[in-house]
């Protein structure tokens, strides 16, 4: 004895397919930007990251009245801060990034007053710039650029 099934209702396979297509492609179509806005939000949150020490080390000189020094060790892939020989703290740089700065071996000196050599800190992926935090001369307050 054969059921019939009357009034019921879905979709046909080719109707799925159409619809699995479609969203294959949107996929596919979006997945670029998807890549490009993860990059952008790291490099973004390294460079914010990178400013908050800086404060810091701004506001250790202002309120221990004692030059504090910031190095970039491109090498070691870590950013130090000192002040008096003592050590602060210790960032660490992604490894698929460098600094270079326009400082003399890329060390920034904040004084006890807080100022310091205006310039600009440049972060790399490889050969693309990807990135500047720039200081303003003497206040030492810094912005984030994203290229």
């Amino acid at each position: 004895m054969r059921m019939k099934f009357k009034g019921l209702k879905g979709f046909t396979s080719v109707e799925m397919m159409l619809t699995l297509i479609i969203l294959s492609l949107l996929t596919f179509l979006s997945l670029p930007a998807l890549t490009t806005l993860g990059k952008k939000l790291e490099v973004d949150s390294f460079l914010l990251f990178l400013q908050t020490d800086l404060i810091f080390a701004q506001e250790c000189a202002r309120c221990r009245e004692e030059d504090v020094i910031v190095c970039f060790d491109n090498f070691l892939k870590e950013i130090k801060i000192f002040q008096g020989g003592n050590f602060l703290r210790k960032t660490a740089l992604p490894k698929k990034y460098s600094l270079t700065s326009n400082y003399l071996n890329n060390r920034i000196i904040f004084h006890k007053t807080g100022q310091v050599k205006g310039g600009t800190i440049n972060l790399w992926d490889g050969k693309e710039l990807v990135g500047q935090l720039v200081i303003q001369v003497a206040s030492g307050f810094s912005y984030v650029k994203i290229n």
